[in-house]
């Protein structure tokens, strides 16, 4: 009886292998992609490389029917990355970008990433709050530390050349306790807010931000920092939670 079990699973692996290669073939451009197996594709949506991209090995591809994923020029999807998009969403990456190892992303709403973007390794990219699901857009020259989490319980905006050291967090959720509710805060009420991180910015390491911030052209936010209201152009801001140091100009 173990036997056949063993020989069943190994039936269903070497099916899936052969589908997940069937897909691929399915994909416009992959004649002109790097790729290194295995690389897992599941679900009907479509997707498009551009020239020279490149998918590591272990990593895993979800597409949501009717869904559009589109990887520009000399992309590179780094190994054991897990990327999902659902139903109907588009996913759209420019040129000369990266998603590196380990990252888990989870495209619940329409998200465009520009050129030359770096998102490092261990990041995670989706909405945390269940049935709250906002769009990304991050503009070109945009950099991402490692283990960075990103809510997208609300809208995100990147703009361009924005620099997050590591183990920054973006929130565009928390929760608020209503009258007469006996539930913990964390199960209560959600509020979100979206967040907006102007040209040029630099947020140091392990830096939080809170919902419907927005910070301006040029600032910088010193690492270790809570941000929860809007920061003007060009200025420093640090502590917990961060407040105006200097003007930088």
């Amino acid at each position: 009886m173990l036997i056949f079990k063993l020989l069943f699973y190994w039936l269903k692996v070497i099916v899936r292998y052969f589908y997940w290669l069937y897909r691929l073939t399915q994909i416009k451009g992959i004649n002109k992609a790097r790729l290194e197996f295995p690389v897992i594709v599941e679900g009907k949506g479509t997707l498009r490389f551009g020239e020279n991209a490149i998918i590591e090995k272990g990593t895993e591809l979800g597409l949501g029917e009717r869904s559009v994923t589109t990887f520009g020029n000399s992309f590179k999807l780094g190994s054991k990355t897990i990327l999902k998009i659902a139903k109907d969403k588009t996913l759209q990456i420019g040129n000369h970008s990266e998603i590196n190892a380990d990252c888990e992303i989870y495209v619940n709403n329409n998200w465009e990433i520009g050129n030359n973007v770096s998102i490092a390794k261990r990041c995670a990219i989706f909405s945390r709050e269940k049935d709250f699901f906002g769009s990304l857009h991050i503009h070109d020259g945009v950099r991402i530390g490692d283990n960075a989490i990103i809510d997208l319980s609300d809208h995100v905006i990147l703009h361009e050349n924005v620099g997050m050291g590591p183990n920054c967090v973006i929130y565009t959720h928390g929760h608020i306790k209503t009258e007469n509710s006996h539930l913990p805060i964390w199960k209560d009420q959600v509020k979100n807010g979206p967040v907006e991180i102007n040209e040029n910015v630099y947020i140091g390491t392990n830096v939080i931000i809170l919902p419907g911030v927005s910070i301006g052209n040029n600032s910088i936010i010193a690492a270790g920092s809570v941000v929860n209201k809007s920061v003007p152009d060009n200025e420093l801001w640090g502590g917990i939670p961060a407040k105006r140091i200097k003007s930088i100009l």
